[in-house]
This record gives C-alpha cells, structure tokens and sequence, in this order.
C-alpha cells in the first residue's frame, strides 16, 4: 500500500483568507506522492467532519456514494434519479393494472 511507503506530513497552509489542509510527502516518485495524497483526501473525505454528508444512491442499482448538500437529494445523479422515478411509475401503473383485471 503506497500509505506503508511514502511518509506523509500533514500541515496547514494559508490561502484565500481561509486555512487549507495541505499534505507533504517525502517520496520522490512523483506517481507515489500523488497517490499518496489522493489516499489521504479518500481518507479524510470517509472519516472527517464531512463524513456525515456521505450517503449511498438511493437508486436500486447504483453502487455510488455522494456528497447529499441538501436534505431532499437522495440520488447520485439525475440519471438516477430518472431511472427511480421511471421504475417507481412503471411499478404503480403494474399495480393499478393489476387491480382492474381482478
């Protein structure tokens, strides 16, 4: 794992009047460091104070997760979301056509 090889130091950076987290690491293959840098940023993303934002697709065949800024957002994408509605009509028009024949 490229997190066992290269050594990371993290660290605090001033910009846009705002504090960046900022990671340094010590490797000289430029690959491993951006490697390294993106594991961290995965690793943050999952257990940092934005983690509670990260929510599965609602969609059922969707195996993605999102970033949900507004409480009414339960799918990844449009798409989805298309693709959910659509099913949830096609499951209602099944049913009510079912109930007319019986």
């Amino acid at each position: 794992m490229v997190l066992d090889r290269t050594r990371i130091t993290p660290g605090i950076a001033v910009g846009d009047d705002r504090f960046h987290a900022r990671w340094t690491t010590d490797s000289d293959d430029p690959f491993e460091a951006l490697t390294a840098e993106i594991a961290v940023f995965a690793l943050t993303a999952v257990t940092g104070h934005a983690a509670v934002l990260l929510h599965k697709c609602e969609a059922s065949r969707c195996m993605l997760f999102f970033t949900r800024l507004d409480a009414r957002q339960h799918w990844c994408s449009d798409v989805c979301g298309n693709r959910a509605r659509l099913a949830r009509s096609a499951k209602t028009n099944r049913e009510s056509s079912t109930a007319q024949s019986t």
